[in-house]
């Protein structure tokens, strides 16, 4: 078994995609605004959808966490240079099976690597509060948390969290 990689989502991978987060995560791990807790085919429908619009938008960035061929969850990136200039978005989920590994750590040194790839200079996270294993995860790398109003923030400068440090490749 090799590494955590991450693979751009598309058409072939998002049926695996669907496949893991119907199996292995709830909904509203899985998508944002999603507050339901089960998978019905409206709410699978909705996933698709998301995940296909997504892909239509050249800011918007999507990819499958994965090792070797079995899918692990999705990262995202959005390029929110609008908003705050050489800022890029980021969000994942991981499958309950993947959790508890530092794989979470793994995915998310590549997404920063790959919004370095991008020109970002700093990558956003939103985490609730109860949400210990990824405030674990974000310190790791080196993210700075602001406690805010609905969740904790997390900002990635790229220069200091990248650094110098070995970033395994994309595929």
């Amino acid at each position: 078994m090799t590494g955590v990689c991450l693979r751009t989502l598309d058409e072939t991978w998002l049926g695996r995609l669907i496949h893991t987060a119907t199996r292995h995560a709830t909904p509203s791990e899985t998508m944002p605004m999603r507050k339901t807790q089960e998978w019905d085919p409206q709410v699978t429908a909705a996933f698709h959808d998301y995940h296909r619009k997504r892909s239509m938008q050249p800011a918007l960035h999507s990819y499958i966490i994965a090792i070797d061929t079995t899918v692990l969850g999705a990262v995202r990136l959005d390029d929110i240079g609008h908003l705050e200039h050489g800022t890029f978005e980021t969000d994942m989920w991981l499958a309950r099976n993947a959790r508890g590994k530092y794989l979470a750590s793994q995915a998310l040194r590549l997404a920063l690597a790959r919004a370095d790839d991008l020109g970002a200079r700093n990558v956003i996270a939103h985490t609730s509060f109860d949400n210990l294993a990824a405030h674990a995860a974000m310190r790791r790398i080196g993210a700075y948390l602001k406690l805010e109003e609905t969740g904790i923030r997390a900002e990635f400068v790229l220069a200091e969290c990248l650094g110098s440090a070995a970033v395994p490749q994309l595929t």
